[in-house]
């Protein structure tokens, strides 16, 4: 069956947005697999004294943040807990 040249251009361009996204994916995910050790190594050959000024200014967990952020986008309040004294 012969396709009209419109619906072949159509077909040719859903295959190559679909498989641009397939390597997206994958790229991403063997990214991700190689920079979580390096990541971790280079975290844990840090000068401790690095990682307090880090903790000292950093704003919190990612993961709470990015909660806050969205709560804050859709108007919701999340409420902060009391900070603890350190041990």
């Amino acid at each position: 069956m012969l396709l009209a040249w419109s619906e072949e251009v159509e077909r040719l361009r859903t295959r190559k947005l679909v498989s641009g996204a397939a390597a997206g994916v994958v790229g991403g995910y063997v990214g991700t697999k190689v920079m979580n050790p390096v990541t971790t190594k280079l975290q844990e050959l840090a000068p401790e004294a690095d990682k307090a000024k880090e903790k000292a200014v950093s704003p919190g967990s990612p993961y709470r943040i990015g909660v806050q952020k969205a709560a804050h986008r859709r108007w919701l309040a999340v409420r902060r807990p009391a900070p603890v004294a350190p041990p």
